[in-house]
């Protein structure tokens, strides 16, 4: 929940190099650019364990992780 309140608030913060470049510096001594890189890493981190977690076999698995790891599995065979 923790991670999804950040994502949220991130995506609700105004970057101002996105609308003006030159001016991008305001967003990492502000801190946003760290915490956009924070926020992403440990998105990575928690889906990294997800799909971990279902390659293992301890996942669900009627699920849509599931579904999608059989068909990257496909892929792969074709």
């Amino acid at each position: 929940m923790e991670l999804t309140a950040r994502f949220e608030k991130l995506m609700g913060s105004f970057s101002v190099g996105t609308f003006e470049p030159w001016l991008a510096w305001i967003d990492w001594i502000s801190g946003l650019d760290a915490e956009v890189e924070n926020t992403k890493n440990d998105f990575d981190e928690f889906l990294e364990r997800v799909v971990q977690d279902h390659t293992d076999g301890s996942g669900d698995k009627n699920d849509f992780v599931h579904v999608l790891l059989a068909i990257q599995r496909e892929e792969h065979r074709v």
